[in-house]
């Protein structure tokens, strides 16, 4: 320490009075106690009247394909029981799902909100992970919650159950032919190919020189020849199938013309009779046309 520093120090010294010096007393230390946070409660998987999600084949396939931070997942769990997962986590509560269990918490109509609170979207990826089918959005809420209700291996999944498995060794062969040929054999097989390609480029151009003609063929057909008449039964679909389908939006195009020929078969005499003479002119106007192109 300099001369300097010393003199300073005690100048110091001398200007604090002898009472006002620290003394040997411990300081007293406050201390504040802060609430904790309750600790989260650890998800209980109820037990239901349905298949777990991870014994269904096709529910499992879909669910192990996805990413663990999946967002489908993590609204399915979300669906099913009311709160997200960890990505840890997230997989093995889905697959341990049996059924919703109703009590005082959750009801069905709580489910029902759950559900109606997805958009139309949300409700078919969701669908499409557990198999589920449904048209319109009334029909896939109604579908889902019944699945979520008692799980069970749908039609879906024992469509795709039948599917046949895809060879995968074909690539693998033709590979290992390659490594193992050798220089003269490979240059044998390039000329082989080029030799199958030049034939199959022919094939197909007289292929489609063939179907060039016969495009052609029918087309001056159509041209040349009147158009077919049109039968009392086809102007009774074409006048009431709009019509229908506005009436019942979730049917099937088949649906639709098998229901629309049960509705022509009850018609009456009477109400056929109409259509049965638009037939009838269209009869004679193709009649006349025919003898025309003549």
């Amino acid at each position: 320490m300099s001369k300097v520093e010393k003199a300073m120090l005690r100048a110091a010294d001398a200007e604090v009075p002898d009472d006002a010096k620290r003394t040997g007393v411990p300081p007293t230390h406050f201390t504040v106690s802060l609430p904790r946070k309750a600790p989260k409660k650890a998800l209980t998987v109820a037990s239901g009247k349905g298949v777990k999600l991870g014994e269904i084949a096709y529910v499992a396939k879909q669910v192990s394909k996805r990413e663990n931070n999946d967002k489908t997942l993590q609204l399915l769990h979300r669906t099913i029981y009311g709160a997200p997962a960890k990505a840890t986590v997230l997989k093995r509560n889905i697959r341990q799902f049996n059924g919703v269990v109703y009590d005082a918490t959750l009801t069905r109509a709580k489910m029902q909100s759950r559900l109606a609170n997805r958009n139309l979207k949300q409700l078919r990826d969701i669908a499409r992970i557990v198999g589920v089918e449904g048209g319109n959005r009334t029909d896939l809420e109604e579908h889902l919650l019944s699945f979520f209700e008692k799980p069970v291996e749908t039609e879906l999944a024992k469509k795709d159950a039948k599917k046949p498995v895809k060879k995968a060794g074909k690539k693998a062969a033709k590979k290992t032919t390659k490594k193992a040929g050798k220089k003269e054999t490979k240059k044998a097989g390039k000329k082989e190919k080029k030799e199958k390609k030049e034939k199959k480029e022919k094939k197909a151009a007289k292929k489609a020189g063939k179907k060039e003609t016969k495009k052609a063929g029918k087309k001056e057909k159509k041209e040349k020849g009147p158009k077919k008449p049109t039968s009392a039964y086809m102007f009774y679909v074409n006048e009431n199938r709009s019509d229908f389908v506005a009436k019942n939006p979730g049917l099937k195009p088949t649906e639709v013309i098998s229901k629309i020929a049960a509705q022509w078969k009850a018609l009456s005499a009477d109400k056929k009779k109409p259509y049965e003479e638009k037939a009838a002119k269209d009869r004679q106007r193709f009649e006349n046309e025919k003898k025309k192109a003549k």
